[in-house]
């Protein structure tokens, strides 16, 4: 019994040792594996090779593209910050409303829509987009020469043409920055300060709208009352550095000679402002009984006679506007419903550069080559490490991949070769026009994102191309990549040369 329990006590310590070994041998199989699988990969990044050379081109095209995605609205918002004044504001590709006005109209007309109503989420965007779409509003602002003549105009007008209500709102809020509300106006007879850039270095501590209040008479002061509300005035009595008459009457007791700059006395509340959808049908006359005694069902009759769109119309650059066109019908009636006679558009900036219509084009081709190249990656890894005996039979599968393997590298060599002339375009009109005084393309310099993104991006393209360069001089060409010679006419074989240069293999 003894001997017995000596042989079970040794067998169980065998299967324990023998065990332990087994767990320690599994392990340092998978960390063996594991640091493999790591060097390969670091081998695969590290290297220089054809597949790796799409996966960081493929990053690199990815990260132009996002850089480009960040910097173009940037820069468009750069440009609609610089007022444009005489020649360079008629030759604006659209039409503004403000282009011969004075200073004081154009930079409050700008602080108030950058500041309160550029966005749907700010207080006076309902009433801006609303205003834009009134055509007695819009005509008036096309004659006023200023925020006090535009009120007395809407007065004038009440009885016969009258504005809506969002055109009312706005327009007075713009009064209140231009009288007192903003410090770039008017600073109680100190020097102005330019905090929303609507003034040039020279006139940066100038005071735009100093003697706006000398306007303000007992005509305009009743035209002020009835269109803005009794406030508008009174409360802008502790701005002025003078008092003006109207300070000095009576307030029935109440203190309303202190506003806060939140404040709209002449608001109308968000819900009593029509939407801005039904007010463009109104102005469009869908809502208009002739216009509905035109329509037919009948598939003879003849169909509506639709001219082109105008150009856009606003009050400035950058801001939200209106294009027409003209409608008509031929017949007594015509098929279908009434095409739009106007629609809502927004104004492009006045600033000499082109850049960013160029910019937007390439951060297209930039997004198509990084989607592009990160699937060339795994393709021509996967083929590159299958042996040579797997390639006897292929499948449609590996022959769809091998297709894309062949064509995709050469559209990403087109590719390369279209951004290397876009990137030199931009570089041109970026830098060139300062070095020689010329007046072409004279704003694109100014912008200090736009100097920056050209720079990096052709630091980002050059950086392809030398990795491009690495991979062909260490690596055997992949034989999916692998193309006969062919003999071709002298223009087709220079450009071959040209394309071979930027390709990686």
């Amino acid at each position: 019994q003894r001997c017995g329990n000596n042989t079970f006590s040794f067998t169980k310590l065998w299967l324990e040792m023998h065990s332990s070994k087994g767990a320690k041998s599994g392990i340092l199989r998978s960390a063996t594996g594991l640091l493999r699988t790591a060097g390969r990969a670091v081998r695969f990044i590290l290297v220089p090779n054809t597949a790796g050379y799409f996966l960081w081109a493929g990053l690199s095209y990815l990260a132009a593209s996002i850089l480009l995605h960040i910097s173009i609205p940037v820069i468009h918002d750069e440009f609609c910050t610089v007022v444009y004044s005489g020649s360079k504001c008629q030759e604006c590709r659209d039409h503004n409303f403000l282009c011969g006005d004075s200073e004081c109209y154009r930079s409050a007309m700008n602080i108030t829509w950058r500041k309160e109503a550029n966005a749907p989420s700010k207080q006076y965007f309902e009433a801006l987009n609303g205003a834009v779409l009134d055509k007695d509003c819009t005509d008036i602002i096309k004659q006023a020469i200023s925020p006090v003549d535009a009120i007395v105009q809407m007065d004038r007008a009440s009885s016969s043409t009258p504005v809506n209500k969002e055109c009312q709102t706005f327009h007075c809020r713009v009064l209140q920055n231009a009288l007192y509300l903003n410090s770039d106006m008017q600073n109680k007879g100190d020097n102005c300060t330019n905090t929303w850039g609507t003034k040039s270095s020279d006139t940066a501590l100038s005071c735009p709208c100093s003697s706006l209040l000398t306007e303000v008479n007992s005509q305009a002061e009743t035209a002020i009352k009835n269109i803005c509300g009794e406030r508008v005035l009174t409360t802008g009595c502790s701005y002025f550095a003078t008092t003006p008459s109207f300070c000095n009457s009576s307030s029935g007791g109440r203190r309303l000679d202190f506003v806060q700059e939140d404040e709209a006395p002449c608001q109308t509340p968000s819900s009593v402002l029509p939407d801005v959808r039904s007010v463009f049908a109104q102005q469009v006359g869908l809502s208009d009984a002739p216009a509905r005694s035109l329509q037919s069902t009948s598939s003879t009759a003849p169909a509506w006679t639709v001219g082109q769109w105008s150009t856009c119309q606003c009050y400035d650059q950058c801001m939200p506007g209106v294009r027409t066109r003209v409608v008509a019908c031929g017949a007594t009636q015509c098929r279908g419903t009434q095409p739009a006679t106007q629609e809502a558009c927004t104004c492009y900036h006045c600033a000499e550069c082109d850049a960013q219509d160029v910019m937007t084009v390439l951060m297209f081709i930039q997004y198509t080559q990084a989607g592009i190249a990160l699937l060339l990656c795994p393709m021509i890894g996967y083929f590159g490490s299958l042996p040579e005996e797997s390639l006897i039979k292929i499948g449609i599968l590996k022959k769809l991949a091998g297709f894309f393997c062949k064509i995709f590298p050469a559209l990403e060599t087109l590719g390369d070769f279209a951004v290397l002339l876009i990137l030199l375009w931009i570089m041109i009109v970026t830098f060139l026009p300062p070095l020689f005084n010329l007046e072409w393309m004279e704003d694109c310099f100014i912008q200090p994102v736009l100097r920056a993104s050209s720079l990096i991006l052709i630091a980002c393209w050059l950086a392809r191309l030398a990795l491009g360069h690495c991979a062909k001089r260490y690596t055997r060409v992949a034989p999916q990549l692998y193309s006969p010679f062919r003999r071709l006419p002298a223009p087709l074989r220079q450009i071959r040369a040209m394309l071979g240069c930027l390709a990686p293999y």
